[in-house]
């Protein structure tokens, strides 16, 4: 079946993650194929890896105080939108969902989260599968190391890119020796994308930080 061309829109509740007053208490966003397809193979990376989520950069939400259309939202206008700090998307098993921080705090904002199904029936996509995958492209945790070499054709190349990179950034003292992202690759091919916006050291690695 064709997918929807129609991105679908969402207006969610959130939470402060340690009970704040006066955060914003509503999140907006659309999400439409492309970021639908991304969802999913970070999805299919939990499964796969044994992790509890994935958290990558990402400011596509935008918070407010009120629902956005509602007669108080109206009456406020542009104060009704609460910008915050580090926005993220996350992503387990079965769902996703928005998070980012109220500046100058720690305190944090997450919006509900969202079914992935819910995704792949409003763009006709049958067990996660689309059209993006007919082509064999898939994504992968890569762990890149000073010290230890990577296995794999696509992690290999991968591996290349991220050492030029991150052997600058130790010597700038702005990175641990050892880091874990994402890479696209089709099959045993070189990448055609390399995603560095996830990478965590250590222990905090694609968790909540």
């Amino acid at each position: 079946m064709n997918s929807s061309s129609t991105a679908k829109a969402y207006i969610v509740e959130t939470r402060a993650t340690n009970g704040a007053e006066d955060t914003p208490e509503f999140a907006s966003f659309s999400i439409d194929l492309a970021a639908t397809q991304r969802i999913i193979n970070l999805a299919r990376l939990v499964k796969e890896n044994g992790l509890h989520k994935v958290e990558t950069f990402d400011s596509t939400a935008s918070f407010h105080q009120y629902a956005p259309g509602t007669e108080e939202a109206e009456e406020i206008g542009c104060d009704n939108d609460v910008l915050l700090k580090a926005g993220c998307l996350n992503v387990d098993a079965s769902s996703f969902w928005f998070s980012g921080f109220i500046r100058h705090s720690d305190v944090e904002v997450v919006s509900a989260r969202q079914p992935i199904a819910e995704l792949q029936s409003h763009f006709h996509l049958a067990g996660g599968t689309t059209e993006l995958e007919a082509g064999g492209e898939r994504q992968y945790l890569v762990t890149w190391s000073a010290d230890v070499e990577v296995e794999g054709d696509h992690h290999a190349a991968a591996q290349a890119v991220a050492d030029r990179y991150f052997r600058s950034h130790i010597a700038a003292g702005e990175q641990d020796s050892a880091c874990t992202f994402v890479v696209t690759a089709k099959s045993d091919q070189k990448p055609v994308e390399i995603d560095l916006s996830t990478c965590h050291s250590g222990e905090q690695i694609l968790e909540s930080a």
